[in-house]
């Protein structure tokens, strides 16, 4: 637990948490004005994952990079929300073809395969979004059929946590896999607590004080989403937990759900971070059982 939650203070970044709210107001206000909140999750996921691939140097070179980073990032959300009320018959292949994509990226070396790994669980990220709205709608409309009112159970739309955590998770080497899946896991668990504590506020409230809680919880998201742009090099942990706690509020404000869909999206992390932590190990016995291989005789 002392390597989960140590902190490394050369990794806290002060003027990246200054600037993420001075650009993050702007979707804000917009998606606000024109009445699309849907969108602003996917908007600040791509401005926090944007924001640590500066990759310095003269101010054309940087902006250009963030750019292209940026529209490839808006590319794949337009097609996700696109499709996001089909069948999972489609879903799943075209999660396959852009997390497929980004795995062949590590060839081009491993700042590309970062960023590429980025994109698809910005991709899948806003999958998931539009897959939850189309079931809150959907069930919204039928009899109760099952858990959550869908059948088969409205919990299974939180399955996208599973994969984002099993990205995120591994890592070339298995203790390195193991403590990002633990600091992945009990991050999740500390922002769902969280989450779930902050989204007491709205209870009871109506009309027009509802509305305006709303729209303060977006900011109070917005500011989480902040600290974790500070804090991402600084503990892993706090970091999972403060983008956690922003997500799960603005999750929560476009489909509403009770408390149980924390803990099934906490679930379905563990079982992400799980797979990430078997992959890396047998991927380590099989170079180990490579390297004792006899050569082959000429």
């Amino acid at each position: 637990m002392s390597h989960v939650f140590e902190l490394r203070p050369a990794g806290l970044n002060r003027p990246r948490a200054v600037v993420f709210p001075d650009v993050a107001l702007v979707p804000l206000i917009v998606l606000w004005a024109i009445g699309y909140e849907q969108y602003l999750l996917s908007a600040l996921f791509g401005l926090l994952f944007a924001m640590p691939e500066d990759p310095g140097g003269s101010y054309g070179r940087r902006a250009g990079h963030i750019a292209l980073f940026a529209a490839i990032g808006a590319g794949l959300t337009a097609p996700a929300f696109g499709p996001g009320g089909a069948a999972w018959g489609w879903l799943a292949p075209a999660a396959f073809a852009v997390t497929l994509v980004a795995g062949l990226m590590a060839a081009f070396g491993a700042r590309r395969f970062v960023n590429a790994t980025l994109l698809s669980i910005w991709f899948i990220g806003a999958l998931s979004l539009v897959v939850g709205c189309h079931h809150a709608a959907h069930t919204h409309h039928q009899p109760h059929l099952g858990p959550g009112g869908f059948p088969g159970g409205r919990d299974l739309t939180h399955g996208s946590w599973m994969p984002i955590a099993a990205m995120i998770a591994m890592k070339p080497g298995l203790e390195q896999t193991t403590l990002t899946a633990a600091q992945r896991l009990l991050g999740a668990a500390i922002g769902a607590v969280a989450a779930a504590l902050t989204l007491l506020i709205p209870t009871g409230e109506h009309g027009l004080r509802l509305f305006a809680v709303d729209r303060g919880l977006e900011v109070v998201a917005l500011v989480l989403f902040m600290h974790g742009a500070a804090i991402r090099f600084w503990n892993h942990a706090f970091y999972c937990a403060a983008i956690a706690a922003g997500v799960l509020i603005l999750v929560d404000l476009l489909q509403p759900s009770d408390y149980a869909a924390g803990g099934y999206r906490v679930l379905w992390t563990a079982c992400g971070v799980g797979i990430g932590v078997l992959v890396m190990l047998l991927a380590g016995l099989l170079a180990k059982r490579t390297a004792k291989a006899p050569p082959h005789p000429a």
